[in-house]
């Protein structure tokens, strides 16, 4: 209910720096009626459409105002829910060639306290009250995490970094480790049928190491659009 005046908060704050100002409005509880996902996942696509649109129709870069604090709540809701390297990396620096997250180095309360230093009063999301949402539970967790160890959240997010540069290696072996596997087909009407499926010589997959394979086998299920589990 909030929501209008938090668009006319940041519309005054926009035209206050002079800059353009564009907004949309989307259903995000049919959203996740109809994909059966949860609120706070419809309202992340929900907004990750609105920037597509925006880059498409004017070339725009996107920059988010993401920062460590999310980056390494991200890495731990994923090492709660099972994960690999590419969960343990948080959240990337740039995505789909066009979103930057320039603020990922900085503290949330440096930006807020920034913010108020220049005069900007940050909004509050109600919705990060509401514990139904395992973000909210976990930022009961951080400051005692952030205890831990002298710069908790900071090691935190170098190594996020870390697992991000080896998941991108391992990448790169896996798909060409693919590459090697795949059979080619010499029949005239593949084309139809190339963003669909891809054909892998099995006898040359077996002598793969079991990570390869199954990062590979996750690289092309992802590239023809599909789901896989770990299992």
């Amino acid at each position: 209910p909030e929501a209008d005046e938090h668009e006319e908060q940041c519309r005054r704050v926009a035209e206050g720096f002079g800059t353009g100002w564009m907004s949309a409005k989307y259903d995000v509880p049919a959203i996740a009626k109809d994909r059966r996902i949860g609120v706070e996942e419809a309202g992340r696509i929900a907004r990750y459409d609105f920037f597509k649109k925006i880059n498409e129709e004017f070339g725009h870069t996107i920059a988010t105002a993401h920062t460590l604090d999310d980056s390494v709540e991200t890495m731990l809701l994923n090492l709660a829910r099972g994960t690999g390297l590419k969960g343990l990396a948080g959240i990337p620096i740039r995505r789909d060639g066009y979103i930057v997250r320039p603020l990922l180095p900085i503290r949330r309360s440096e930006t807020i306290a920034y913010c108020k230093a220049i005069g900007i009063e940050p909004l509050h999301d109600p919705s990060n009250d509401d514990n139904r949402f395992a973000r909210v539970r976990l930022r009961e967790f951080m400051p005692a995490f952030d205890g831990l160890h002298p710069g908790a959240i900071a090691n935190a997010g170098r190594a996020a970094n870390i697992f991000a540069e080896e998941d991108q290696f391992l990448d790169a072996l896996a798909a060409n480790a693919m590459l090697q596997c795949e059979i080619v087909s010499d029949d005239p009407l593949q084309f139809l049928t190339k963003h669909l499926e891809v054909n892998l010589d099995a006898d040359r997959l077996r002598h793969l190491y079991p990570v390869i394979l199954k990062r590979g086998l996750r690289l092309i299920a992802d590239a023809l659009g599909a789901n896989i589990t770990f299992e």
